[in-house]
């Protein structure tokens, strides 16, 4: 099993009833949207991350967290908050409800990922280069496992919700 997926189980008891039904269509374009702009970022740090050989990442230590690659990981992390947080956020006003292993995951690094995502959009006041906000997410063991499963998992969501559509329309006809 791909630690990057989720067994067929477990992603049935997390979005087995189709959490994104209700969902204006607009508002499924909007989420679908800032995932692809999401993904688009990931798509380009891992292309970086690929040509660059384990050594050359491991002898830059914390500087790497200021390269061109990890500014791309980095932005990819934020937009991803932005969708998480559009889908559960009551405040605004979706309440995507998402259940099991999905939503778990979501729930271990949603702290996180939102004051990381502060730390990424916002300059720091306290004028410290390693901003401890971002720090707390990388050093968090396994939590890029967890961020690629998550960003997955929404891919698999929209298209899901999308072939749902398209069947329910195809049976109109």
């Amino acid at each position: 099993m791909d630690p990057d997926d989720y067994t067929d189980r477990a992603w049935a008891a997390s979005v087995g009833h189709s959490p994104l039904a209700a969902s204006p269509h607009e508002d499924l374009l909007l989420l679908h949207r800032h995932w692809m702009w999401a993904n688009q970022q990931r798509e380009v740090f891992e292309r970086l991350v690929g040509e660059s050989t384990e050594n050359e990442l491991l002898k830059m230590g914390v500087g790497a967290l200021a390269t061109k690659q990890f500014g791309f990981m980095f932005v990819w992390y934020g937009l991803l908050w932005a969708v998480i947080e559009a889908c559960i956020d009551p405040k605004e006003g979706r309440s995507v409800d998402l259940r099991g292993q999905f939503r778990a995951d979501i729930d271990k690094l949603a702290p996180m990922l939102r004051v990381c995502r502060n730390a990424i959009l916002h300059v720091p006041r306290s004028g410290a280069l390693l901003d401890s906000r971002i720090v707390q997410l990388v050093s968090e063991p396994g939590s890029a496992i967890v961020i690629r499963r998550v960003s997955r998992g929404f891919a698999r969501l929209f298209l899901e919700e999308y072939r749902r559509q398209d069947d329910l329309k195809a049976r109109e006809k």
